[in-house]
């Protein structure tokens, strides 16, 4: 499968560094910034260039989790405990964000299979690819989520709303220049540009596992 995203990994400035750049014209500098975009290929330039605030209540959203909770998250991926309310609410948030930004908002995100998606997951040695993994099996978003016989969702755009939330839940807390709905939005990009290589790494979950942890650096 090809693609006209970027390799994540070829970039050497975290992507919520030039969106904050972008939007504040300062610090990076103007001309650090205007030379990082030039370095990105296709559409993600276009979008980082035009970005505008994500608007929560515009998507349906109620807003992000607190950012402690955000920070639990990235906790948990790395080891520490989370209960699974607590991880299918950060979950969901950015699954529904992802999901807004591919226009399908009136899809159906079920905090209950996330919280099983979680518990799958949490005894994992590789617990983002494990997290990666279970959203699969289970397809935790859809037109009726967890409903017997009902129509999944489309595999190509589904792995990458998985691999979009995981790499957010990855992530540090954002701050008032780059909030967590943009956070989750570039994580999405980067998502999308590191679709391949997880889709190869899909059976190897230590590959798996470095591939999301490599490319959630660039966020």
């Amino acid at each position: 499968m090809s693609s006209s995203y970027p390799n994540p990994r070829a970039l050497t400035l975290p992507l919520r560094d030039l969106v904050r750049g972008v939007r504040q014209h300062a610090g990076p500098a103007a001309s650090i910034v205007s030379h990082a975009l030039e370095a990105l290929p296709g559409p993600l330039r276009h979008v980082v260039e035009d970005i505008t605030p994500f608007d929560p209540k515009g998507a349906g959203l109620s807003g992000p989790p607190s950012p402690a909770a955000v920070a639990g998250a990235a906790a948990a991926m790395q080891g520490a405990d989370m209960s699974a309310t607590e991880m299918a609410g950060c979950a969901g948030f950015a699954i529904s964000v992802l999901l807004a930004e591919a226009e399908q908002p009136d899809l159906l995100v079920s905090e209950t299979i996330l919280a099983m998606c979680w518990h799958d997951a949490e005894t994992a040695p590789h617990r983002a690819a494990a997290m990666v993994q279970a959203m699969i099996k289970r397809a935790p978003y859809g037109v009726a989520p967890g409903m017997m016989n009902a129509p999944r969702p489309d595999e190509t755009l589904a792995l990458r709303v998985y691999i979009g939330a995981v790499l957010w839940l990855l992530t540090e807390p954002g701050d008032a220049n780059t909030p967590e709905e943009e956070l989750v939005r570039i994580a999405g990009w980067l998502g999308a540009g590191s679709l391949d290589a997880c889709q190869a790494a899909l059976h190897d979950p230590a590959a798996l596992e470095a591939i999301l942890r490599d490319v959630a650096e660039r966020i």
